[in-house]
This record gives C-alpha cells, structure tokens and sequence, in this order.
C-alpha cells in the first residue's frame, strides 16, 4: 500500500514539476497555432468537403447510427485516457517490477485491458449510455 501511495504522490509530482508544465506548454501552444492557421486558411473549402460528405450521407442512417458512431469515439477517448491516468500514476511502480525489455510489451496489456474492461461495461452497460 505504501508503495502505491508513493507512486501516486511521484506520478504528482513528476507531472507538475515546471519542466514537464514548461514542455507541454510550448508544445501545446505551437501545435494549437499550427490548427488555427490551418483554421483561418482552410476553413471555407473544409466546410464544403464536410457538407458534401453529410449530403451523400442518408439522414435515416445518421439518425439510426449516429447514436452507435458517437459511442465508439467516446469508448475510445475512455480506453485512452484510462491508459494515460493508470501509466501517469502507476508507471513508476510498474517499471520498477518489469524488465525493460518487455516493457513495451506492458503498454499492449494494459491498453487491451482497458479496452476489454471499457468494452464489457458498453456491451452490458449500453442502454444507460445511449
């Protein structure tokens, strides 16, 4: 128990250390000024590729699938960002009990995990969500 409060309070730390902040700042502001000047220049003819994609889309099968498409992009993000906590806070701990060569073998487990647990909870589960 003491170790995975230790992992907790680093993964904590090791994320608000200025450094790390610093890193995803810069990164996170060059990127969003790459999107917004994709944005600005690309916007009219983007707008258009998307209304002729939602034209030749049939209404009915929007309404009958759009619910089904909407839930796959969130069970998505879910999977993703249960991946991001369960390596942020519990990575350290974890990397100390596996060998560095399967290491990488590690994320596939956890992300099929994840995947498998968010699936299980969609699949018995689903009525609540759409």
């Amino acid at each position: 128990m003491i170790n995975l409060i230790e992992s907790i309070a680093f993964g904590f730390k090791t994320i608000f250390r200025w450094n790390i902040i610093q890193i995803a700042l810069i990164t996170g502001l060059f990127l969003s000024a790459i999107w917004i000047f994709i944005g600005f220049a690309l916007w009219d003819h983007i707008v258009s590729f998307s209304s002729f994609i939602i034209n030749m889309i049939p209404f009915s099968m929007v309404r009958s699938n759009g619910a089904g498409l909407i839930s796959a992009f969130v069970w998505m993000l879910v999977v993703l960002v249960t991946f991001a906590i369960l390596i942020a806070f519990f990575g350290t701990l974890f990397s100390k009990k596996i060998a560095k060569e399967k290491y990488n073998y590690f994320y596939i487990v956890v992300i099929a995990c994840s995947a498998i647990f968010w699936a299980l909870i969609w699949f018995y589960k689903g009525n609540y969500l759409h």
